[in-house]
């Protein structure tokens, strides 16, 4: 007799073991929760309504479910939604960026201030310079790639919130609103990443 799949933890169970008709049932249960969790975020963006662009990261997240065992990662079945909101979420956000930093990857350093709409709780700008010593001194390119790499260390959600900032012009209401924080909390995040990303620069030979 051919197992129920009936439970969420069931369902998982065999997802795990790679039995095909489990992958089939978990398609089917959970694809609406996805496209949701995806319009969500895409809603609040420029990207509101291209359902090109939400089809390509559905099949972004399931490629990372399966190809990648998303699904190891998860602990307790009883929150199998909620994982799912979550990759989909942030697949989602890391489409956006990508699109964005694309449009952008000519940013300069100066553009560190960093970019973005005039807030009342922005830190001041921050303009990084090479170093004035020769051996200090370095390429467009150096600089580019130190500021990306910096960029890329960031934990998840300072990165987030910087990159929205930074390449999106977001305030920090509408980071807010885009990632389910508080405006406070994100100006926090964005003011520390700032911090680190001046830190990490400033080891690559940049003075402020």
């Amino acid at each position: 007799m051919p197992q129920s799949f009936h439970a969420d933890e069931a369902l998982l169970q065999g997802c795990l073991r790679g039995d095909a008709r489990a992958w089939d049932e978990f398609v089917t249960r959970f694809s609406r929760l996805i496209y949701w969790a995806i319009r969500r975020v895409l809603s609040d963006s420029r990207f509101a309504g291209q359902e090109d662009m939400v089809s390509d990261i559905f099949q972004d997240v399931f490629r990372k479910i399966y190809e990648k065992n998303s699904l190891l990662l998860l602990k307790d079945a009883n929150n199998l939604k909620k994982f799912l909101i979550v990759l989909s979420t942030h697949q989602t956000l890391d489409h956006i960026k990508n699109i964005s930093r694309m449009e952008k990857k000519n940013v300069s350093i100066d553009e560190v201030s960093f970019g973005g709409r005039a807030e009342a709780d922005l830190t001041p700008a921050v303009e990084i310079q090479a170093a004035s010593s020769p051996a200090e001194k370095v390429s467009e390119r150096e600089k580019h790639s130190a500021l990306s790499e910096a960029i890329e260390s960031l934990p998840p959600r300072e990165r987030a919130c910087l990159e929205f900032h930074l390449y999106d012009e977001k305030t920090h209401r509408e980071i807010g609103e885009l990632l389910g924080i508080t405006q406070d909390t994100a100006s926090s995040l964005v003011r520390r990443a700032k911090e680190k990303i001046k830190e990490k620069i400033s080891k690559k030979g940049f003075l402020f």
